[in-house]
């Protein structure tokens, strides 16, 4: 992963910017820095985001 895709998680798993989600964000993929757009979701521990593409989603569950 590039230092730049880090970066980009870090900043928004540290400060939280999901106030620019609300029609969803193009952000990189952590698997293959493909930009995509990425939702809020609600989960058992509060607000997240999708941090991998629809594609490499796909994949990981075919690995299941």
């Amino acid at each position: 992963m590039k230092l730049k895709t880090r970066l980009i998680h870090w900043k928004l798993e540290l400060f939280g910017e999901f106030l620019n989600f609300k029609n969803g964000k193009e952000i990189p993929c952590r698997n293959c820095e493909k930009e995509f757009i990425s939702h809020l979701h609600y989960r058992c521990g509060g607000l997240t985001y999708d941090t991998y593409c629809p594609e490499c989603k796909e994949k990981a569950n075919e690995k299941q």
